[in-house]
């Protein structure tokens, strides 16, 4: 079976770039990021969350959320989306924002592009903490 109509030889970060620059260059309007097939690393830590919430709803309750895909922030379970950056740097440098306190509105470059905040931002260097509506 192809995933995502890709050739089954390539990985998914392949496939991923791909997307990508067809639609850079079919396109007219902003690439909607979110539209994108997964990295590789974003599927992995996918899979183990998954894998955990199984063997939770089968009552083996012994494994630390930590180690699948969940890191512990100020008292609560976040998933660990990827390890990995989200696009080459190169690009990451093209999209960015400057803003010059919190990165919670639609204000934000990166907020408005569905992207998080990236070491390449102005003030926030990436630490801005939001929830996506």
């Amino acid at each position: 079976m192809m995933l995502l109509a890709g050739d089954p030889r390539q990985n998914l970060d392949v496939l991923r770039y791909q997307k990508f620059s067809s639609r850079v260059m079919t396109s007219t309007s902003c690439i909607q990021v979110h539209t994108l097939p997964p990295t590789s690393a974003a599927t992995a830590f996918h899979s183990l969350r998954v894998f955990l919430q199984l063997q939770l709803w089968t009552g083996k309750t012994t494994l630390i959320p930590e180690d699948w895909g969940w890191q512990l922030k100020n008292g609560a379970y976040i998933p660990v989306k990827t390890d990995i950056p989200h696009a080459p740097e190169k690009l990451l440098k093209v999209v960015r924002c400057n803003c010059k306190v919190n990165c919670d509105s639609k204000r934000c470059s990166c907020r408005k592009h569905r992207l998080e905040c990236s070491s390449g931002c102005g003030t926030c260097r990436g630490t801005a903490d939001y929830e996506d509506n």
